[in-house]
């Protein structure tokens, strides 16, 4: 049945070689998506909720996956308006990506499986849309783990939710944003590698994730949310 089961195919924006006006274009364009899709909204709404606002007032917060670091720079720019002084580190794969925007945050290169980080480094631990790049329940697994181990309050992982209501609007909505041919196939293959509820549980459970809530936003997308017992 279309769907049922997750899809490891390549996506062509991970292409090796992309030349840096290429990766730029790239993430020009996934800006118009992001935007449309309030990619930063879960974040704003579940760290506050999950902290509680008298913890918020100033975190180290470390992106997984954060391409060009946009999401960072949106929640800083939103904790901002709320007196919330919000630092990122951007941590990525791709050293093209990290290079778009050279605004002054930490930058790291790595493996999410490897975080190049001691326990309990950052307060907080995100990642948008990124757990999908990854092909098997092992590498998926080890990126659970490894994002609590370096996380000191909080952890709040976002991906696609794998239906076919999301990919019909994938499809609609990179059309009318003018994305590029390869970012409308990487719309559709992006939803295609998603994933259900129960196997995010499943992995969480795996990693050894104590307390791990597994919930859906909107239909569209799966949130991982897991705060560390501050006794502990």
């Amino acid at each position: 049945m279309f769907l049922s089961e997750r899809s490891t195919q390549a996506e062509y924006l991970d292409a090796p070689g992309r030349s840096p006006e290429l990766v730029a274009r790239d993430f020009h364009q996934l800006a118009r998506i992001n935007a449309l899709f309030k990619f930063s909204h879960p974040f704003e709404y579940l760290i506050p909720r999950r902290l509680g606002t008298e913890h918020c007032r100033e975190l180290h917060i470390l992106d997984l996956g954060a391409g060009d670091g946009s999401l960072g720079r949106q929640l800083a720019l939103w904790a901002g308006k709320r007196g919330w002084a919000w630092t990122f580190t951007n941590f990525d794969l791709r050293l093209t990506a990290l290079n778009v925007h050279a605004d002054g945050s930490p930058r790291v290169l790595g493996l999410v499986q490897n975080l190049p980080f001691r326990d309990g480094s950052f307060d907080v631990v995100i990642a948008s849309h990124m757990t999908h790049h990854l092909d098997s329940p092992s590498e998926i697994i080890q990126h659970f783990r490894e994002a609590w181990r370096v996380s000191r309050q909080l952890v709040l992982l976002s991906d696609l939710h794998r239906n076919l209501s999301l990919y019909t609007l994938a499809h609609v909505a990179t059309l009318l944003t003018g994305c590029s041919r390869e970012l409308r196939g990487d719309g559709l293959i992006s939803v295609r590698r998603g994933f259900r509820l129960n196997e995010w549980r499943k992995y969480a459970r795996a990693a050894g994730i104590p307390g791990a809530k597994v919930t859906l936003y909107m239909g569209s997308r799966i949130l991982l949310h897991a705060r560390k017992d501050p006794a502990g």
